[in-house]
């Protein structure tokens, strides 16, 4: 009787003992944000689309506005995407970051999350300010303040739902590589903390892991470029800092 109820026990104890160090960690992680698009301003359009249809890439007109935006996409089989748009006709910020940081640069980076609400009420009580995408909706999503040139939006909008298949074989985004002023860099490590981004280290330099176990993106902070416009507190994705996964 008494090894029988021995054994129940032990049972029951690697029962608990699996969903807390197997199961628990994956399903939180399958919860995280997910890398949804990342945003490139260009002032010539078809020169990018031309750049990365030479790489391999299928490469879809996504909007045509004569008088106001143009936009390509490139759709990944896991539903993630590069968007190339053209900054507005107005003189704006986004001509002032094309000639600082050059053609193309990465004006956004975009996350859908399960229930933005929630995300956007954790990440405030981490003193982490935000802005409303739509005050007068607050379940379209937001943004992180003071991040510019950069802009760190949270969605729960859907994912693409189609895609074309690109000839050398890209599946996701793999690597976004990050600069950015000490500020912000140490306000993003709590903000990654609060999403449960998984972290990890290699050598000298820490990285996150974002999305599900099978279907992820990694994030990590290099030696930033200079500020742009003489801003102290900025965020940026500079040069060759994109890195493709293949099938």
């Amino acid at each position: 009787m008494i090894g029988h109820i021995s054994h129940r026990i032990k049972a029951i104890i690697f029962v608990i003992t699996y969903f807390f160090v197997i199961i628990y960690p994956e399903l939180s992680f399958a919860q995280s944000a997910k890398l949804q698009s990342i945003v490139m301003v260009t002032d010539d359009l078809d020169s990018m689309a031309r750049s990365y249809t030479k790489q391999g890439f299928s490469v879809q007109p996504l909007e045509r506005d004569p008088v106001g935006l143009l936009a390509d996409q490139v759709v990944f089989p896991n539903q993630t995407s590069l968007v190339f748009e053209t900054p507005s006709l107005l003189r704006g910020w986004r001509w002032d970051a094309l000639n600082a940081l050059g053609r193309p640069f990465v004006s956004e980076l975009r996350f859908v999350v399960a229930n933005v609400d929630s995300v956007r009420l954790q990440v405030e009580a981490a003193g982490i300010s935000v802005v409303l995408a739509d005050s007068s909706d607050p379940a379209r999503g937001f943004a992180i303040d003071s991040t510019a040139p950069l802009v760190i939006i949270f969605t729960s909008d859907t994912l693409q739902d189609s895609f074309i298949d690109h000839q050398r074989g890209y599946y996701r985004i793999d690597w976004v590589i990050l600069g950015a002023s000490e500020d912000v860099e140490a306000r993003f490590r709590t903000l990654f903390d609060v999403l449960g981004f998984r972290k990890n280290r290699q050598g000298c330099c820490d990285y996150w892991r974002t999305g599900s176990s099978t279907d992820f993106t990694f994030l990590r902070f290099e030696t930033p470029q200079a500020p742009w416009r003489g801003e102290t507190n900025w965020l940026s994705i500079g040069k060759n800092a994109l890195y493709f996964a293949y099938h």
